[in-house]
């Protein structure tokens, strides 16, 4: 049996989907789950992940796994959509990517 890749939770990352705006729920070295306020268009299973950082904007190829509507919580009007995306771009630009990402809420938890 596979195990599961370590999650690590993140805050206030700028990120998109496919040119849609989402926030990121946490992250691995295998793949991110994406909050949405929509789905995706059916039959689009792979795309282009953008992290807008201070010093530019990392892209990374991923696949759709799953897209599961979510009930709005207290502080929410409208459902959001949770979709999980696998990483498939090489493994050296996606741990890149990865590390920076951790990296920068290991900075803003310290603040």
């Amino acid at each position: 049996m596979r195990s599961r890749a370590i999650r690590v939770p993140v805050w206030n990352a700028v990120t998109s989907f496919n040119g849609r705006s989402a926030a990121v729920v946490n992250i691995s070295r295998t793949g991110v789950l994406l909050v949405m306020d929509g789905t995706l268009p059916p039959g689009r299973k792979e795309g282009v992940l953008a992290f807008e950082f201070e010093n530019g904007t990392r892209l990374l190829q991923c696949r759709v796994v799953r897209q599961r509507l979510e009930p709005p919580n207290l502080r929410e009007t409208y459902p959001k959509w949770h979709v999980a995306l696998e990483f498939i771009d090489s493994e050296e630009r996606t741990a890149e990517v990865v590390r920076m990402v951790m990296g920068g809420q290991r900075l803003r938890r310290a603040s």
